[in-house]
């Protein structure tokens, strides 16, 4: 069998390195090289785990979000519940408020409703006529047009728990939107330290134990008793993990033609689902509709009015711009579908994917429900504040010609030059496609027209949840935040795959897939030892790179062995005689 490949990092490499460490028979069956690969991930989980020094730091920015208080320049600037008429009978809506003001007041900017999801998923207190403050969960925020009439609109938000009119009465009422926790990204797994940014001199958060902030009593203070300044400390609070959908979507080769410029080929689709948006500064590089001039990437689709058809595309594409602020596990893989190079003067047909419908499990799809004979609609439909990001992989090459030779073009619409096979990335990650909303018992539906194009530099991951911290004092203002972290390493899936590893450590991952790879062939004795080589070759790792200090500084360390004790009781500075 051939030594490792010059690759010796990637996964390729790691793989053969372990194979030729094993000394294993030459001829290879998938289901090894299936083994080995899920090894190489194992191990390289593991040592993230154990010796997260090994891997190279990061920094990740966010930016705090500033109250959203009452407009004290404008008379009755409070929220009120939603009543309106469902099957001809007046009923209160217990998960909608509206502002009270139209939304042609002018208001301060501080006290605008923003509607690009930026507080989808934060929260709102609403003090109540006895002066209680009641916190909720602000699902999305949006314009309803003619609510207080023809030519009136109002904005509203929906909330994740219901409102008890009986105890606490319709309104009016005072409000404050605010952000109680900041959300690291889902893949930190060690924040070493944050600091703000752009002030006239970046300012250190001092991060504090949980058990400190309690004796301090400094815990989920709220900003009208302490008030607000430039944060001094963060110290953690609680977890949150977005449920995913499980069911995969359905796919079959629709009337809708396929546009361009992505190649034909077979294509597998899943999805995630996703609540709230993170700053507009953060976004992702590259656009979407490759024939999108706009520079406006902050869509709002939350409007009660429908998008028209030709804007459609553009709105999908620019949505998945912003990271979400939450975003859930992926879902099941959807059947694989062919798009083919139907001939001249013909036209191919473009996939449709049917997604499962999340606002009606959510109850915030009842549209068109009816009672006798009038229709029932909910001023709360399409509005749970949940949105399906779309991941594509492709599994074949193009399967025709160029897209001149296709019948039906519009002119400009083709990029003839791109139908050769090796300008796409082919193999098995998904990257993402597409971010839509479901706002009608029909909009389920999604047509991959081929006028996307994917989002490299965004792979499908398993997410388990966000880890939230508080800062203190509350922000009064928009910060930017930077962390320097350490991030969970993403999945090896290609075979030129790298870890986000210092190449020296390429033995330590053999070692630790060889001590597995010796189990799996029931060899034990092998297994131990590849596991102790393993553990001493990780301490000569711990001595390289758990201390950047260069090697001239002194540093204290405790008295320390290089062995173990040979019998119990034995004092370190004792012989081992």
């Amino acid at each position: 069998m051939a030594g490792p490949l010059p690759l010796e990092a990637s996964l390729r490499g790691l793989r053969e390195a372990a194979f030729y460490r094993v000394d294993h028979a030459p001829e290879v069956s998938t289901n090894d090289i299936a083994y080995c690969n899920a090894f190489v991930n194992q191990a390289i989980q593991q040592i993230a785990l154990e010796h997260p020094y090994l891997f190279y730091e990061e920094f990740v920015r966010f930016a705090t979000a500033p109250d959203i208080v009452p407009d004290p320049d404008v008379a009755g600037d409070t929220v009120t519940l939603v009543t309106e008429s469902v099957a001809g009978v007046s009923k209160d809506n217990c998960w909608v408020f509206k502002r009270d003001i139209p939304t042609s007041t002018t208001v301060r900017a501080a006290s605008a409703w923003p509607r690009n999801r930026t507080r989808d998923g934060t929260y709102v207190q609403i003090t109540d006529a006895n002066g209680y403050v009641h916190t909720n969960q602000i699902r999305t925020i949006w314009r309803e047009d003619d609510l207080g009439g023809a030519g009136v609109h109002h904005m509203c938000f929906s909330v994740v728990r219901p409102w008890s009119v009986a105890n606490y009465g319709k309104g009016p009422f005072t409000y404050r939107f605010f952000e109680p926790y900041i959300w690291l990204p889902d893949d930190v797994i060690e924040l070493r330290s944050l600091r703000i940014m752009g002030e006239q001199k970046d300012l250190p958060l001092e991060i504090l134990s949980q058990d400190q902030a309690e004796r301090m009593g400094i815990v989920d203070f709220n900003y009208e008793s302490e008030g607000g300044g430039i944060p001094r400390w963060a110290y953690r609070r609680g977890h949150f993990q977005l449920q995913g959908g499980k069911t995969a979507p359905t796919v079959v080769i629709s009337g809708d033609q396929w546009l361009g410029p992505e190649p034909f080929g077979t294509f597998q689709y899943c999805y995630t689902l996703a609540w709230g948006k993170r700053d507009p500064d953060h976004m992702s590089p590259g656009r979407g509709l490759w024939n999108d001039s706009s520079t406006e990437y902050e869509v709002d689709d939350g409007d009660s009015v429908s998008v028209p058809a030709a804007d459609q595309d553009a709105m999908w594409s620019r949505n998945r711009f912003r990271e979400p602020l939450f975003e859930s596990a992926p879902s099941e893989i959807s059947a694989a579908i062919t798009v083919t190079d139907p001939g001249s003067g013909l036209t191919s047909q473009a996939p449709l994917l049917r997604l499962p419908n999340i606002e009606y499990q959510l109850g915030f799809l009842l549209d068109g429900v009816t009672t006798g004979s009038v229709a029932s609609d909910r001023i709360s439909d399409g509005h749970s504040g949940i949105h399906y990001r779309i991941y594509r992989r492709r599994t074949t090459a193009s399967t025709g010609g160029g897209y001149g030779s296709l019948g039906g073009a519009v002119s400009g619409t083709r990029i003839i030059s791109l139908d050769s096979s090796d300008l796409m990335e082919i193999g098995d990650p998904f990257y993402l496609l597409a971010e839509k909303r479901i706002d009608s018992p029909t909009s389920n539906a999604w047509n991959d027209r081929g006028n996307i194009i994917p989002d490299f530099s965004k792979r499908l991951r398993n997410i388990h949840g966000y880890q939230g911290i508080r800062l203190h004092p509350i922000p009064d203002r928009r910060y930017e935040i930077e962390a320097r972290v350490i991030r969970r390493p993403q999945q090896l899936i290609l075979d030129t795959d790298v870890p986000h590893i210092h190449p020296e450590c390429s033995n330590l991952i053999v070692d630790y897939v060889a001590s597995l790879l010796y189990t799996r062939f029931n060899n034990p004795y092998e297994a131990q030892r590849m596991m102790a080589l393993y553990e001493r070759n990780s301490r000569t790792m711990a001595k390289r790179y758990a201390d950047l200090r260069p090697l001239s500084q002194a540093v204290r360390r405790r008295p320390a062995r290089s062995r173990g004790y040979p019998r119990a009781g034995t004092r370190w500075w004792e012989p081992n005689s």
